[in-house]
Protein backbone atom coordinates (compact mmCIF):
# COMPACT_ATOMS: atom_id res chain seq x y z
CA UNK A 1 0.00 0.00 0.00
CA UNK A 2 1.59 3.37 -0.91
CA UNK A 3 1.83 6.28 1.73
CA UNK A 4 1.73 9.78 0.93
CA UNK A 5 3.48 12.11 2.69
CA UNK A 6 2.11 14.17 5.59
CA UNK A 7 4.28 17.22 4.95
CA UNK A 8 5.05 19.20 1.85
CA UNK A 9 8.13 18.75 -0.42
CA UNK A 10 9.15 22.07 -1.13
CA UNK A 11 11.17 20.32 -4.71
CA UNK A 12 7.67 18.56 -5.74
CA UNK A 13 9.38 15.39 -6.77
CA UNK A 14 7.57 13.61 -9.67
CA UNK A 15 10.07 10.89 -9.59
CA UNK A 16 8.82 7.95 -7.32
CA UNK A 17 7.63 5.50 -10.01
CA UNK A 18 10.61 5.75 -12.16
CA UNK A 19 12.69 5.06 -9.13
CA UNK A 20 10.75 1.66 -8.30
CA UNK A 21 11.94 0.92 -12.47
CA UNK A 22 15.28 1.47 -11.71
CA UNK A 23 16.13 0.30 -8.67
CA UNK A 24 15.44 -3.33 -7.88
CA UNK A 25 14.39 -4.83 -4.46
CA UNK A 26 16.88 -6.86 -3.84
CA UNK A 27 19.11 -3.64 -3.25
CA UNK A 28 19.61 -1.90 0.51
CA UNK A 29 19.01 1.66 0.11
CA UNK A 30 20.48 4.62 2.06
CA UNK A 31 19.08 7.47 1.22
CA UNK A 32 20.25 10.94 2.31
CA UNK A 33 18.81 14.86 2.59
CA UNK A 34 15.61 13.33 4.14
CA UNK A 35 12.76 15.98 4.21
CA UNK A 36 9.40 15.02 3.22
CA UNK A 37 10.10 11.59 2.18
CA UNK A 38 8.56 11.77 -0.70
CA UNK A 39 10.45 9.59 -2.65
CA UNK A 40 11.63 7.52 0.03
CA UNK A 41 8.02 6.47 1.21
CA UNK A 42 6.75 4.55 -1.86
CA UNK A 43 9.83 2.91 -1.50
CA UNK A 44 9.43 1.71 1.71
CA UNK A 45 5.36 0.98 1.15
CA UNK A 46 6.08 -0.87 -2.08
CA UNK A 47 8.63 -3.25 0.62
CA UNK A 48 11.95 -2.06 -0.49
CA UNK A 49 14.96 -2.24 2.28
CA UNK A 50 15.38 1.30 2.88
CA UNK A 51 17.34 3.48 6.02
CA UNK A 52 16.35 7.12 5.51
CA UNK A 53 19.63 8.94 6.94
CA UNK A 54 20.10 13.11 7.92
CA UNK A 55 22.59 15.01 9.42
CA UNK A 56 19.69 17.74 10.24
CA UNK A 57 18.13 16.57 14.02
CA UNK A 58 15.60 18.67 13.61
CA UNK A 59 14.08 16.82 10.70
CA UNK A 60 15.19 13.32 12.32
CA UNK A 61 13.27 14.62 15.30
CA UNK A 62 10.07 15.04 13.42
CA UNK A 63 9.99 11.84 11.59
CA UNK A 64 11.31 9.57 14.83
CA UNK A 65 8.13 11.36 16.89
CA UNK A 66 5.69 10.63 14.08
CA UNK A 67 7.01 7.13 13.50
CA UNK A 68 6.05 6.53 17.63
CA UNK A 69 3.31 8.67 17.80
CA UNK A 70 1.77 10.20 15.19
CA UNK A 71 -1.65 10.91 16.91
CA UNK A 72 0.31 13.21 19.42
CA UNK A 73 1.59 15.54 17.12
CA UNK A 74 -1.48 15.64 14.99
CA UNK A 75 -3.65 16.46 18.39
CA UNK A 76 -0.83 19.41 19.48
CA UNK A 77 -0.53 20.65 15.73
CA UNK A 78 -5.03 20.69 16.17
CA UNK A 79 -4.69 22.74 19.20
CA UNK A 80 -2.03 25.03 17.95
CA UNK A 81 -3.83 25.59 14.77
CA UNK A 82 -7.05 26.93 16.73
CA UNK A 83 -5.38 29.25 19.03
CA UNK A 84 -3.22 30.47 16.24
CA UNK A 85 -4.82 33.40 14.60
CA UNK A 86 -2.84 36.31 13.55
CA UNK A 87 -0.40 36.49 11.50
CA UNK A 88 2.65 38.12 14.17
CA UNK A 89 1.95 34.64 16.33
CA UNK A 90 3.09 32.32 13.62
CA UNK A 91 5.96 33.80 12.20
CA UNK A 92 6.80 34.36 15.85
CA UNK A 93 6.53 30.04 16.10
CA UNK A 94 8.55 30.30 12.39
CA UNK A 95 11.55 31.84 14.44
CA UNK A 96 11.00 30.04 18.02
CA UNK A 97 9.91 26.68 17.08
CA UNK A 98 13.14 24.90 18.09
CA UNK A 99 13.68 25.91 20.91
CA UNK A 100 10.85 24.27 22.99
CA UNK A 101 11.14 21.76 25.01
CA UNK A 102 8.73 19.47 24.30
CA UNK A 103 9.71 17.57 21.32
CA UNK A 104 6.28 16.46 20.26
CA UNK A 105 5.25 20.16 20.72
CA UNK A 106 8.61 21.12 18.28
CA UNK A 107 6.92 18.02 15.85
CA UNK A 108 3.83 19.93 15.72
CA UNK A 109 5.27 23.23 15.40
CA UNK A 110 7.00 21.44 12.21
CA UNK A 111 4.29 20.24 10.62
CA UNK A 112 2.38 23.12 11.13
CA UNK A 113 4.87 25.71 9.77
CA UNK A 114 5.34 23.15 6.93
CA UNK A 115 1.32 23.05 5.81
CA UNK A 116 0.68 26.98 6.62
CA UNK A 117 4.00 27.72 3.71
CA UNK A 118 2.95 27.42 0.23
CA UNK A 119 6.58 26.33 -0.59
CA UNK A 120 7.12 23.36 2.38
CA UNK A 121 9.25 25.49 4.10
CA UNK A 122 9.49 26.10 7.76
CA UNK A 123 11.93 28.60 9.75
CA UNK A 124 11.80 31.14 6.59
CA UNK A 125 9.80 32.38 3.83
CA UNK A 126 5.95 33.42 3.49
CA UNK A 127 3.42 31.76 5.70
CA UNK A 128 -0.51 31.71 5.73
CA UNK A 129 -2.92 30.03 8.27
CA UNK A 130 -5.32 29.44 5.92
CA UNK A 131 -3.27 27.22 3.80
CA UNK A 132 -4.01 24.50 6.30
CA UNK A 133 -6.68 22.48 6.05
CA UNK A 134 -7.95 19.69 9.06
CA UNK A 135 -8.83 17.27 6.25
CA UNK A 136 -4.91 17.06 5.60
CA UNK A 137 -3.64 16.29 8.88
CA UNK A 138 -5.73 12.90 8.73
CA UNK A 139 -2.22 11.61 6.75
CA UNK A 140 -0.32 12.46 10.08
CA UNK A 141 -2.47 11.13 11.97
CA UNK A 142 -2.79 7.58 10.59
CA UNK A 143 1.41 7.78 9.89
CA UNK A 144 2.20 5.66 12.76
CA UNK A 145 -0.18 2.93 11.89
CA UNK A 146 2.22 2.44 8.16
CA UNK A 147 4.95 3.16 9.24
CA UNK A 148 6.07 1.51 12.92
CA UNK A 149 9.42 -0.18 10.90
CA UNK A 150 10.48 2.70 9.48
CA UNK A 151 14.19 2.45 9.38
CA UNK A 152 15.40 6.38 10.36
CA UNK A 153 19.02 7.76 11.01
CA UNK A 154 20.57 10.66 12.57
CA UNK A 155 24.71 11.46 11.90
CA UNK A 156 26.07 14.61 13.83
CA UNK A 157 28.10 16.06 10.72
CA UNK A 158 28.07 20.08 9.75
CA UNK A 159 28.57 18.52 5.91
CA UNK A 160 25.58 15.97 4.91
CA UNK A 161 28.16 14.18 2.45
CA UNK A 162 29.72 12.92 5.37
CA UNK A 163 27.42 10.17 5.81
CA UNK A 164 28.27 8.67 2.86
CA UNK A 165 31.35 7.44 4.16
CA UNK A 166 29.41 5.05 6.15
CA UNK A 167 27.24 3.47 3.70
CA UNK A 168 28.49 -0.44 2.76
CA UNK A 169 29.91 -0.62 -0.44
CA UNK A 170 27.29 -2.75 -1.85
CA UNK A 171 24.44 -0.36 -0.49
CA UNK A 172 22.97 2.00 -3.10
CA UNK A 173 22.81 5.72 -2.31
CA UNK A 174 19.92 7.57 -3.35
CA UNK A 175 20.34 11.54 -3.05
CA UNK A 176 17.25 13.53 -3.73
CA UNK A 177 19.04 16.81 -4.23
CA UNK A 178 16.34 19.10 -5.61
CA UNK A 179 16.63 22.60 -7.09
CA UNK A 180 20.41 23.17 -9.14
CA UNK A 181 22.12 26.39 -7.35
CA UNK A 182 25.22 27.80 -8.40
CA UNK A 183 27.60 27.71 -5.54
CA UNK A 184 28.79 31.60 -5.43
CA UNK A 185 30.86 32.26 -2.64
CA UNK A 186 29.38 35.29 -0.53
CA UNK A 187 25.51 34.50 -1.61
CA UNK A 188 24.68 31.69 1.06
CA UNK A 189 21.58 33.20 2.79
CA UNK A 190 20.18 31.78 6.05
CA UNK A 191 17.35 29.33 5.42
CA UNK A 192 16.85 27.60 8.64
CA UNK A 193 17.54 25.11 11.33
CA UNK A 194 16.30 22.15 8.66
CA UNK A 195 17.79 23.86 5.40
CA UNK A 196 20.58 21.41 3.75
CA UNK A 197 23.87 23.24 2.11
CA UNK A 198 24.41 21.48 -1.10
CA UNK A 199 27.60 21.77 -3.14
CA UNK A 200 27.27 20.19 -6.71
CA UNK A 201 30.79 19.72 -7.29
CA UNK A 202 31.44 18.00 -4.27
CA UNK A 203 28.41 16.10 -4.71
CA UNK A 204 29.71 14.50 -7.62
CA UNK A 205 33.07 14.07 -6.20
CA UNK A 206 32.02 12.34 -3.31
CA UNK A 207 29.86 9.69 -5.64
CA UNK A 208 32.71 9.34 -8.11
CA UNK A 209 35.35 8.69 -4.75
CA UNK A 210 32.79 6.21 -3.42
CA UNK A 211 32.32 4.14 -6.09
CA UNK A 212 28.85 2.64 -4.93
CA UNK A 213 25.93 2.62 -7.37
CA UNK A 214 23.58 5.72 -6.80
CA UNK A 215 20.66 7.36 -7.97
CA UNK A 216 19.96 11.45 -7.39
CA UNK A 217 17.33 13.06 -8.72
CA UNK A 218 17.44 16.95 -9.29
CA UNK A 219 14.64 19.08 -10.24
CA UNK A 220 14.88 20.06 -14.54
CA UNK A 221 18.18 22.41 -15.01
CA UNK A 222 20.54 22.64 -18.14
CA UNK A 223 23.74 22.82 -16.50
CA UNK A 224 22.91 19.49 -14.48
CA UNK A 225 23.55 18.12 -18.41
CA UNK A 226 26.95 19.17 -18.22
CA UNK A 227 27.97 18.70 -15.02
CA UNK A 228 27.17 14.91 -14.52
CA UNK A 229 27.41 14.04 -18.70
CA UNK A 230 29.06 10.71 -17.97
CA UNK A 231 26.10 9.14 -16.19
CA UNK A 232 23.19 8.30 -16.94
CA UNK A 233 20.10 10.93 -17.50
CA UNK A 234 16.43 9.68 -17.34
CA UNK A 235 14.03 13.37 -17.79
CA UNK A 236 10.61 12.70 -15.73
CA UNK A 237 7.31 14.98 -16.64
CA UNK A 238 5.01 16.55 -14.52
CA UNK A 239 2.78 13.00 -14.69
CA UNK A 240 6.07 11.29 -13.17
CA UNK A 241 6.66 9.63 -16.84
CA UNK A 242 9.80 9.01 -18.56
CA UNK A 243 9.96 11.67 -21.69
CA UNK A 244 12.93 11.94 -24.07
CA UNK A 245 12.19 15.73 -24.19
CA UNK A 246 14.62 17.70 -21.84
CA UNK A 247 12.00 20.98 -22.23
CA UNK A 248 8.95 18.74 -21.05
CA UNK A 249 10.97 17.53 -18.00
CA UNK A 250 10.43 18.28 -14.09
CA UNK A 251 12.95 15.84 -12.46
CA UNK A 252 16.14 14.75 -13.61
CA UNK A 253 17.49 11.55 -12.65
CA UNK A 254 20.98 11.05 -12.61
CA UNK A 255 22.34 7.33 -12.23
CA UNK A 256 25.00 5.11 -12.72
CA UNK A 257 22.66 2.03 -12.82
CA UNK A 258 21.91 0.62 -16.49
CA UNK A 259 18.50 2.14 -17.59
Amino acid sequence: MSFKSPIKEPNNFVSADCLKKIISKERKINSFLLFSGELEFPLYSDGYDICMNTNKYVIYEFWHCARNNSHNIASQAIGIHKRTVDAQSIYHYQDEWPKYRDPYLRSALFYLLNRYSPRGTISHGEVHRDNFSLLSIETLKRFDQFCKNLNLSYYKKDNFLDGLDEVGAKDLILLPVGKYSYNIIGKQTYKGYETYHIDHNKIKQKIVDLGNDFVMVYKKHPRILQDFAEFNHIFVNKYGKETNRFDLAEDIIITNLSV
